[in-house]
C-alpha cells in the first residue's frame, strides 16, 4: 500500500498556500492507484459524518485533480512550477 496520499496533498497544499499568501496550486497530478486510495480514505472519513455527500472526484480542496499513472505524484504551482509530492512511494 502506498503512503497517505491525503496527508501527502494536505502538506503540498498547506507550503504552497504559505509560499504564495494562500493562493491554489493550478493543479494536482496523481496516478490512479493514488487516487483510488485518495477516494477511499475521503469516503472512509465521510461515512463516519454520516449522511454527508459524497467527495468531488475531480478535486480535491478545491484543486483540480489530474490521473497520471507516468507521474509519481506532483503539484503544479499557480506559477507553474511541478513540484513533487512528498511521501508518495509505493511499498510492494
Amino acid at each position: 500500500m502506498s503512503s497517505n496520499i491525503y496527508e501527502s496533498l494536505v502538506g503540498a497544499l498547506r507550503a504552497h498556500w504559505t509560499a504564495h499568501g494562500n493562493q491554489n496550486p493550478r493543479k494536482l497530478i496523481i496516478g490512479s492507484t493514488q487516487y483510488r486510495e485518495l477516494m477511499e480514505l475521503r469516503q472512509t472519513g465521510r461515512t463516519a459524518l454520516g449522511d454527508v455527500p459524497p467527495p468531488e472526484k475531480d478535486s480535491f480542496l478545491g484543486v483540480a485533480l489530474e490521473i497520471d499513472d507516468g507521474s509519481p505524484g506532483a503539484i503544479v504551482g499557480i506559477d507553474g512550477q511541478t513540484t513533487p509530492l512528498p511521501n508518495t512511494t509505493t511499498a510492494a
